[in-house]
């Protein structure tokens, strides 16, 4: 078996559904293969890179292959490989309960555990959600959607050569917010396609509030939906209802 043992994590929490649908995912998509969860025991999303050296870190074991770090996505990626000693094949981040499409990469925690792997030689695979506004995420058919993309990307990597991942990569999955109910075209299966981050930084908008002379609050308004969207890249992929992929570069 090309991968023996799989690191999961993320950055909404070891209990977030997200995470609970990648591993059915995973098991699915990889029978065989030991699935070791060490994820954050809070959410940390929009952490970034961000990691702790200040202080002690503590790692809860809730079962055999699952553990619950007080850190963050990427103290959980560096616990699994120089705490625990855990020599993964490969790394899963997410399922991000939101996109991280183009500027979102820098920010992400998800994003961050995938770039942290490849930093140490480990191929890892972020994997992400976008949402549209006031519409649940279906999770059963994300998990569905992401057994059928891990293994698009992982048989392209098996023995043959030439394939989508190369020892070492990070890359960058987003799922659209479709299914069966997609008002645009209800029997449309998503494609999976490689594409670019989006180079347009998002909506940038606050709504301004006086509260005493003198002082001020701020609160962010701006509309992730209406973003930029240039062809061909991540956010038109995944906004036009396909399934996007990157390959990123370090030190993205």
């Amino acid at each position: 078996m090309r991968f023996k043992t799989i690191l999961l994590t993320n950055d909404d929490g070891i209990d977030a559904e997200g995470l609970a649908s990648l591993r059915a995912a995973a098991a699915a998509a990889l029978p065989g293969a030991r699935l070791v969860t060490v994820a954050p025991d809070r959410c940390h999303s929009q952490c970034g890179h961000a990691f702790i050296t200040d202080r002690e870190l503590s790692l809860r074991q809730l079962d055999p292959d699952a553990f619950a770090c007080d850190g963050t996505p990427v103290d959980c990626v560096r616990l699994a490989l120089f705490g625990l000693r855990l020599q993964p094949d490969l790394v899963l981040s997410g399922i991000n309960h939101g996109g991280n499409l183009g500027h979102d990469l820098a920010a992400s925690g998800t994003v961050a555990a995938a770039r942290e792997a490849a930093w140490h030689g480990v191929t890892a695979v972020a994997l992400s959600h976008y949402r549209r506004r006031g519409r649940p995420i279906d999770w059963h058919l994300a998990a569905r959607r992401v057994e059928w993309v891990l293994g698009q990307l992982l048989d392209a990597a098996g023995d043959h050569g030439g394939g989508l991942l190369r020892p070492g990569d990070h890359v960058s999955v987003n799922l659209p917010h479709t299914g069966h109910d997609d008002d645009r075209d209800p029997g449309r299966l998503p494609r999976l396609i490689e594409c670019r981050p989006e180079p347009a930084p998002l909506p940038v908008a606050y709504e301004r509030h006086p509260i005493e002379p003198g002082a001020l609050t701020f609160h962010y308004s701006g509309s992730y939906s209406d973003r930029a969207r240039q062809s061909g890249s991540d956010v038109d992929v995944c906004f036009g209802g396909d399934i996007s992929w990157c390959r990123l570069t370090l030190p993205m």
